[in-house]
């Protein structure tokens, strides 16, 4: 390939991630978030998918070297141990060392942007692994599918952080179940994707709608119930 070519497919990869951050940052949009600091995010995102891959690369076939890689027990704990875990404590790590300390940190919504941003980095990254390796009809099922799934449960993630940093009698408990709720979804998405269910697309594509329901509705939480009573406090800009 040309270096055109190379060029239109790291574009061509880049767009499902950037289309959806635009599509779930515009919901911020009483105290929108310096724009440097969501592209710093996302860019580490990209890195973050660098390592998630790096680590994922040893996989449970040296942890459990007897199971066989066809096996439901295999398929579950690679997707909740290795997927799930990697990923989205990944995720969670960036947020906490990268914004969540900050006075930009301002709102209870701010932790589902930050979140879904880093997620929507690191599926990028393997929209650019996955364009060059499965070409360019991958990009239209990842933007439907794995790149979205990255954003939904960074959504789930990102709500428990925004209560654990306004609610700091309760910060641990929504600390652990940020990344928790993030790691089951995640699993149980990668297994229903993994797994020979009849009608296997349709229950992923359900799952999806579901997910995607459900951070509609974190969304409208986190900025109306508790950021009124924020706004209320301390006024708008």
């Amino acid at each position: 390939m040309n270096f055109f070519q190379d060029l239109f497919l790291i574009l061509l990869a880049f767009s499902p991630g950037i289309f959806w951050a635009y599509y779930f940052i515009r919901f911020d949009w009483r105290r929108p978030e310096p724009p440097g600091l969501i592209i710093q995010v996302f860019l580490w995102g990209i890195v973050m998918g660098f390592f998630a891959l790096l680590i994922e690369k040893g996989e449970l076939s040296y942890i459990f070297p007897s199971l066989s890689f066809s096996s439901f027990l295999f398929i579950v704990l690679r997707a909740f141990l290795v997927a799930g875990l990697v990923e989205e404590g990944l995720k969670y790590l960036l947020v906490r060392l990268l914004v969540y300390h900050r006075k930009v940190f301002d709102e209870p919504l701010d932790g589902l942007v930050y979140c879904m941003t880093v997620a929507l980095g690191l599926a990028t990254f393997e929209n650019v692994a996955a364009v060059f390796i499965q070409g360019t009809t991958a990009i239209l099922i990842r933007f439907l599918t794995t790149t979205l799934m990255h954003a939904l449960t960074a959504g789930v993630m990102g709500y428990f952080m925004g209560l654990a940093k306004f609610n700091l009698k309760k910060e641990k408990l929504y600390l652990f179940l940020s990344l928790f709720s993030a790691i089951v979804l995640h699993g149980i998405y990668n297994v229903i994707a993994q797994i020979n269910l009849p009608f296997g697309l349709l229950s992923l594509a359900l799952w999806l709608i579901l997910m995607y329901i459900i951070t509609l509705e974190l969304i409208r939480e986190a900025e109306s119930k508790y950021s009124k009573l924020f706004f209320r406090k301390f006024g708008k800009k």
